[in-house]
């Protein structure tokens, strides 16, 4: 479940650009995941955006729970 989301565009990107997008695991904590990414354009270093999101792992009925094994 997405608990929080924050994204930051630095520079516009066109519908036919191809991106390439980097993740990675900030935190991880018992029952959640702290994500940040990296957009740009194929081929450059300059940044498009940068994004996070916060990842709450849950059971069937929506309560909190550990994140599974291997996670």
């Amino acid at each position: 479940m997405v608990t929080e989301m924050r994204c930051r565009y630095l520079s516009p990107a066109r519908y036919d650009e191809e991106l390439e997008i980097t993740v990675r695991v900030k935190e991880r904590k018992r029952a959640s995941l702290e994500l940040e990414y990296e957009l740009r354009r194929v081929g450059e270093q300059s940044l498009v955006a940068v994004a996070m999101t916060r990842l709450a792992s849950t059971d069937r009925d929506g309560r909190v729970c550990r994140l599974p094994a291997g996670i």
